[in-house]
């Protein structure tokens, strides 16, 4: 697929530093070699529904360690879920790849807030964890030029802030519950963006 793509856009990749891609073609190349980004919303469903299971069984005062346990287990769910269905996270020869690390980069020095929170506010640690890792899908939706990012962050934030605001009880399980909704619609969006796409470049090879 990636040669079919190189081959449609009137080139081949020999030499990396030699060849210049349109910032279209770039994000072709991103979504197609990252077949479709899935793996970061379905590491987000798993990751957040491990945690609204949790805040139902632990205690109210261990909620928020349960929340940080199923955080630490975003990197090697993800890593497994990319590794399955063949993702290229990380790729040489577009800086699209470089961004979307550094957008990760971004939301992790948070824990900067998230964690002065956790300690003397931990009533407002779940919606600052559950927001703050929102927000680099807004650059992810200027990265593949589609408003899946923004539609994101926003329905995020909103369903997230409700939740945390009507139930008091279990803010811990409301802020996850409307995170992996979230989630549920971009891995909808996103699978619609990669078959059109991959649709685009065989109709465009053949």
């Amino acid at each position: 697929m990636q040669h079919e793509f190189r081959r449609v856009c009137g080139y081949e990749r020999i030499a990396e530093k030699e060849q210049h891609m349109t910032l279209h073609e770039l994000r072709v190349d991103f979504i197609l070699r990252r077949k479709g980004c899935l793996s970061l919303p379905i590491t987000g469903c798993i990751v957040w529904s491990l945690a609204a299971l949790a805040s139902f069984i632990v205690p109210p005062a261990r909620a928020n360690v349960a929340l940080i346990v199923s955080y630490f287990l975003l990197i090697p769910i993800s890593i497994a879920i990319a590794r399955i269905r063949g993702e290229q996270v990380i790729g040489s020869g577009n800086p699209l790849f470089k961004l979307a690390s550094m957008c990760r980069l971004m939301v992790s020095l948070l824990w900067a807030v998230h964690l002065p929170l956790l300690f003397w506010a931990p009533e407002f640690f779940p919606l600052s964890i559950a927001i703050g890792y929102g927000i680099h899908w807004i650059v992810f939706s200027w990265t593949i030029d589609h408003p899946v990012g923004l539609i994101h962050a926003l329905l995020r934030t909103f369903l997230v802030l409700g939740g945390w605001y009507f139930f008091p009880e279990n803010r811990v399980g409301a802020v996850s519950i409307a995170v992996v909704m979230a989630y549920l619609l971009s891995v909808w969006q996103l699978r619609g963006i990669y078959r059109e796409m991959n649709s685009n470049v065989l109709a465009q090879s053949s």
